[in-house]
């Protein structure tokens, strides 16, 4: 049988520290050599369009863009080509994170801030030119008595996301 396979159908991205991609497999999935995932809609091309061929239905691929397009193509075991379904996709950034609470702490202050979002990998606080990284909501920040100027945002798949405003901190001088 050379007829068209059927196309997948409830196309679905997961957006964390990587790129999930699944969906249901088409009725006549007996028939499927394999899936391919593209940018374009070139099948069979291994060019630039190319994000992956899988024989599965959920799969990890990389993305350069927050929006775009994913072609998703079935090839069944002759050779020929689903349609295509197409997904379009838009990935906005993350808010920027909201300091809840900072304490004088020995040489420094406790910056504690809102919930890490589910799709965060970390959290970003630049001072000047300096950055400062952690992997949770709250960061112990060192330095010398005085007044810092902060800017926080949380870090995605895709990079930093919205900045917060201008956060004034002051570290108090420890009295021996």
């Amino acid at each position: 049988n050379t007829a068209q396979p059927s196309d997948v159908t409830n196309f679905r991205l997961e957006a964390t520290d990587k790129i999930t991609a699944s969906w249901d497999s088409p009725s006549d999935a007996t028939q499927v050599m394999y899936y391919e995932l593209r940018t374009d809609d070139k099948v069979s091309n291994d060019g630039d369009g190319l994000i992956t061929r899988t024989v599965s239905n959920k799969t990890e691929i990389s993305l350069k863009d927050r929006t775009g397009k994913i072609y998703v193509y079935v090839r069944n075991l002759l050779g020929t080509y689903s349609r295509g379904y197409i997904h379009s996709y838009d990935i906005p950034k993350l808010e920027a994170p909201r300091l809840e609470s900072h304490k004088d702490i020995l040489g420094g202050v406790s910056l504690q801030f809102n919930v890490k979002p589910v799709t965060a990998k970390e959290l970003h606080i630049k001072v000047g030119n300096a950055l400062y990284i952690s992997q949770t909501n709250q960061y112990n920040f060192m330095g010398s008595a005085g007044i810092y100027d902060m800017t926080f945002c949380w870090v995605d798949y895709f990079g930093e996301c919205v900045e917060s405003g201008s956060t004034r901190i002051t570290i108090q001088a420890n009295i021996p």
